[in-house]
């Protein structure tokens, strides 16, 4: 990737960073509509990197003021989808919501423990060749802050959306290594044999 490149993609992930956290100033919401579905979010990258880069890749691009709604959410609200129905009336993203839940502290911080560990993503110059149909998804709350974490476990890629709906990261990497912890998890929360 040449430099002029890489410059043009870091002044445009600045760009949509600045609108992510200017949207947020003026929210009044509070803990009665922790289920709106206004948020979106994806995933993707143009160049190899290793695992233990994954996550510090993240938050070096979306920086400290919005990584820190993942890394110290005050609450952490679970969703079950079907990403293959669409529902743009009361869907999250458009998708389907089959059951939500509030996560207890306990399960809230295993799931940041999931995001936050390096080796359950991997980034990589390909391009998985399957549509996006999330079946999971954890919107994170942090003052008046949210970030929308969507995963679809059958092709194991992720999405990420700020609270305004603009898309923070644009990522074509996916989760392989976290596959089994993250479908553990959703088939525990939701009582899924």
């Amino acid at each position: 990737m040449t430099l002029k490149k890489m410059t043009f993609i870091l002044v445009f992930i600045v760009v949509l960073v600045g609108s992510c956290t200017n949207s947020n100033t003026n929210d009044n919401s509070n803990d009665n509509n922790k289920n709106s579905q206004d948020t979106h979010f994806v995933a993707k990258h143009d160049h190899p990197m290793q695992n233990k880069d994954s996550i510090a890749s993240i938050k070096n691009n979306i920086g400290d003021s919005l990584y820190v709604v993942i890394e110290k959410a005050d609450s952490v609200m679970a969703y079950l989808l079907n990403g293959r129905l669409k529902d743009t009336i009361n869907g999250l993203n458009n998708f389907k919501i089959i059951e939500t839940t509030l996560l207890s502290d306990s399960l809230q911080n295993i799931i940041i423990s999931y995001v936050n560990n390096t080796e359950n993503f991997k980034l990589s110059k390909f391009k998985k060749k399957c549509g996006f149909k999330p079946d999971l998804a954890f919107k994170f709350y942090k003052n008046k802050k949210e970030l929308l974490f969507l995963l679809a476990l059958d092709c194991d890629v992720f999405q990420i959306y700020c609270k305004d709906g603009t898309r923070i990261l644009d990522y074509k990497d996916d989760f392989d290594p976290g596959h089994d912890k993250f479908t553990n998890f959703k088939n525990n929360l939701f009582n899924i044999n």
